[in-house]
């Protein structure tokens, strides 16, 4: 093999520190303190999305958000009949004969409903035990129904979850899952073949509802909500094969284990309920109402809806009498029952509102704050500035757009801290030495050969003899 000689070498180490810099370099150097200012910045509007801050204080625009963009198309899953009022004569509770005129094949049965969901605890036993005989006898009549139960903080009375209360399968963390010691369970004689979600509904800050929690940890099991459960009987999902994640989601499959819907929840197991209040009003009648037009043999009272609208859909039995006291949404104060309805539609129409995930968001904030630097140090502070409002525009008109067709959150205060801190930094950078780049040349860097001057005599002088 025929060696080179170490003089031919043709780059050494003096030359390649000698060479010139490129303008992108000479850029990263003298502006270091600037960037790592944008870096930091975006640092810190990415931990307050992951950490929740930034997307908590957005709570407000999400409710504007929900109010301009709601649907008008009236709701086809669902139906309540509400106990609306309250006879002296017959005080609350009421005797399960009342329930079982209801479900009786000759009443709400011949309709052809999907499902049934009690709303109110029906726990203990009924003064008559025929009538609890009487009321399981007639659920039994539909193949799905949920009832409701109470959980309650104690933890001294025994009181172990009934077998139609199904454990969900989790994962994660369940720290910040409300945990619960007791419970008023429906009774073991009405509840043998139901479905069982507990009724709680747990206070918010600022006095408006806007979460409703879907699990909570009872005893040393998670247990799904009375909302989750009719969302489940009316998709046919399997509970036992679905999967919760707190601060992720709740997956439903059927019993085959097909995925049935993925349900956005925070670390407390809530989901965000998505309101229309523009929304046209769900088939909903009276109780006594509803009653009489079965016993009416002469047509003489006609009913609110047609009553054929019942076939396929899920039936919600429960008080909106003025003792069940109202819960303040952005959509009006709504009764407890009216409020789990909401989130039984969202799960079961897919109508589900889902964030951004952080590591997307911090990469569109990157790309838009490279893209602001570029602006800055190629046009100057006016054109970059420029560009940030036509950014901020883009951004508030997508959040709408993408809201109003896929139920997708984007922030817009967290966006607008971030686009200030951008506005901020402009003007700190602006004050700092900016770096002379000519078309075709690199700048200079001190390790550029220097070139001797020609000596010029002056007029009337003579050179030195050499």
């Amino acid at each position: 093999m025929h060696l080179q000689p170490a003089d031919s070498v043709n780059f050494t180490l003096s030359q390649i520190l000698a060479a010139p810099e490129s303008p992108v370099r000479a850029i990263l150097r003298k502006y270091r303190l600037q960037l790592g200012l944008a870096a930091a910045w975006l640092f810190i509007i990415a931990a307050g999305h992951w950490m929740g801050v930034l997307w908590d204080i957005d709570e407000g625009t999400l409710d504007w958000r929900m109010a301009y963009t709601s649907h008008i198309a009236p709701d086809n899953h669902l139906a309540l009949i509400e106990i609306d009022e309250l006879p002296p004569n017959r005080p609350w509770p009421w005797s399960r004969l009342e329930f079982s005129l209801l479900l009786d094949r000759g009443s709400l049965m011949r309709y052809g409903p999907r499902s049934v969901v009690i709303e109110p605890v029906l726990a203990g036993p009924d003064p008559s035990p025929r009538e609890d005989s009487r009321l399981a006898e007639k659920l039994h009549l539909y193949e799905r129904h949920v009832l409701a139960a109470a959980l309650v903080p104690r933890d001294n009375v025994e009181t172990p979850a009934p077998a139609g209360a199904t454990p969900i399968p989790t994962r994660g963390s369940l720290a910040a899952v409300p945990r619960f010691g007791a419970a008023y369970w429906p009774y073991e004689e009405i509840a043998t073949r139901a479905a069982i979600g507990a009724a709680n509904l747990l206070p918010q800050g600022e006095g408006v509802t806007r979460w409703l929690p879907l699990i909570f940890v009872f005893r040393d099991q998670v247990v799904p909500s009375l909302a989750l459960q009719a969302a489940a009987a009316q998709l046919g999902a399997d509970l036992s094969k679905s999967e919760a994640v707190p601060g992720y989601a709740i997956t439903l499959r059927d019993a085959a284990g097909k995925r049935l819907r993925v349900i956005p929840i925070d670390d407390e197991g809530r989901m965000r309920v998505r309101f229309h209040p523009k929304r046209g009003a769900a088939w909903t009648d009276s109780f006594a109402q509803f009653l009489v037009y079965q016993t009416d043999t002469g047509n003489e009272f006609k009913p609110k809806h047609d009553l054929r609208l019942l076939r396929g859909r899920q039936v919600w039995v429960g008080r909106t009498d003025p003792d069940a006291t109202p819960v303040r949404t952005i959509a009006g104060d709504l009764a407890p029952v009216r409020l789990a309805m909401a989130g039984t539609l969202n799960i079961v129409e897919g109508d589900l509102i889902q964030q951004l995930s952080t590591p997307l968001l911090t990469t569109l904030y990157a790309i838009i704050s490279a893209l602001v630097i570029a602006a800055f140090y190629r046009l100057g502070i006016v054109q970059a500035l420029v560009f940030i409002s036509i950014a901020s525009a883009s951004w508030l008109e997508l959040s709408v757009v993408l809201f109003r067709a896929w139920s997708l959150s984007l922030p817009v205060l967290g966006y607008l801290i971030f686009a200030g801190g951008l506005v901020v930094w402009c003007a700190v950078a602006t004050f700092g030495p900016r770096p002379v780049v000519r078309s075709g040349s690199a700048p200079a860097t001190g390790t550029e050969p220097i070139t001797p001057k020609r000596f010029t005599p002056r007029k009337g002088t003579r050179p030195a003899n050499r």
